[in-house]
Order: structure tokens, then C-alpha cells, then sequence
């Protein structure tokens, strides 16, 4: 998949793209436009967005900036999940360095019962874009799950 005419990312055979609805239920889609992707049966979402900046304002960013602000709308938006930061992360997309955060939350499935997850989104900055990708699983597949988002993140090219 090309997304923003700059960013090339696969991902695996089940994957499929949240159609418009879905993706407005993410709460991170306040990270300008973007796309998500979805394996249900591995039950894993991956949503990409990014944003614009200005020349000066993207080269006076500091990449710690841009997370902490990241942080801090997560934490507003999952209030209401449980939402726990639990360490940084840190990871290469395609060559380019990306720093983020690890946290947990709960959310509730189609029958109302509450499942444990387990995210990590990541700011990616290129001159006159952030990126952000975010990734969620359920806590109780995050190991055999971690496999699949290193092949997604290891697949990214500019």
C-alpha cells in the first residue's frame, strides 16, 4: 500500500482495510488523514495517519515534542479505557527512526465483555510530515502477535 504518495508498508494476506465507518470509531484518528487495517482473526489494527507541517515548524520539532503531545491526546481520548502508559518505544521505519509509547487499555467486545489490549503508537517525522502508526492487539495474543507488527513495521520504505 502507497499512503501519501511517500510511505510503502505491506501487510500480511489476512489483513483487510477498515472501511471508512470503522475507522472513524478509532479513537486516534486525530492524526490527520489516514487508514487502518485490520486482522480479525489474529484480532490486531494497525492505523497510519499523518500530518503536514510547515518547513520551519517540522525542522523546529524535537521528535519528543510530537510524542508527548501523542501521549497526551491518547490519554484524553481513552479516559474512559483504563488507558495506562507502561514504558517508550522505539523502532526503524524503512531507515527512519521513530520513538512512541507502549501502554495498555480496555475495551469492550460485540457482547459487552471487557478484553484487556495492549497498543504501542509511534511518531515517524520526515521533512514537512509526522507520521504516526499504532498498533493494538489483545493482551492475551500480544506475544504471538509481535511477530506480525515487526513484519509491518520491517516492510515500510520511503
Amino acid at each position: 500500500m502507497i499512503f501519501n504518495n511517500e510511505l510503502y508498508i505491506t501487510f500480511p494476506d489476512s489483513f483487510r482495510e477498515m472501511n471508512p465507518a470503522e475507522y472513524s470509531n478509532l479513537l486516534v484518528n486525530k492524526n490527520g488523514e489516514g487508514a487502518a487495517f485490520k486482522d480479525e482473526e489474529a484480532h490486531i489494527v494497525v492505523s497510519l495517519g499523518f500530518k503536514k507541517a510547515g518547513v520551519l515548524a517540522g525542522l523546529a520539532l524535537k521528535i519528543a515534542d510530537p510524542v508527548s503531545a501523542m501521549e497526551q491526546s491518547l490519554k484524553r481520548a481513552m479516559a474512559s479505557c483504563n488507558y495506562r502508559t507502561t514504558g517508550m518505544v522505539e523502532a526503524d521505519f524503512g531507515g527512519t527512526p521513530a520513538k512512541g509509547i507502549r501502554y495498555t487499555y480496555s475495551a469492550k467486545d460485540g457482547s459487552g465483555t471487557t478484553i484487556n489490549m495492549v497498543a504501542e503508537s509511534y511518531v515517524i517525522r520526515k521533512p514537512g510530515s509526522l507520521y504516526y502508526f499504532h498498533y493494538y492487539t489483545r493482551a492475551a495474543l500480544e506475544e504471538e502477535n509481535r511477530g506480525v507488527k515487526d513484519a509491518v513495521v520491517r516492510s515500510v520504505e520511503w
